[in-house]
């Protein structure tokens, strides 16, 4: 046998799933962001997400992407808006 370095770097995985911002956008953000011109600065993975579903409310694709604040209101209906 041979022997080897076995020093790994840490390692994050991040994911992010894009509904209308252009992806060419979001790949040079992450770019900017994440260079350091140092080993380990990562790689890019795009592919095409073909269903979402978030469990707790059933909303599915892009509704469930969307991020909502809820409330109640007393004697009244739930009621949940669009965060700004």
């Amino acid at each position: 046998g041979v022997e080897m370095d076995a020093t790994l770097l840490p390692k994050v995985k991040l994911e992010v799933v894009i509904s209308k911002i252009p992806v060419a956008d979001v790949i040079e953000a992450a770019k900017k962001a994440l260079y350091t011109g140092h080993i380990g600065d990562g790689k890019i993975f795009v592919y095409n997400v073909d269903k979402v579903v978030k469990i707790r409310t059933g909303e599915e694709d892009f509704d469930a992407l969307q991020d909502r604040h809820c409330f109640v209101d007393w004697g009244k209906q739930k009621s949940c808006q669009k965060r700004t």
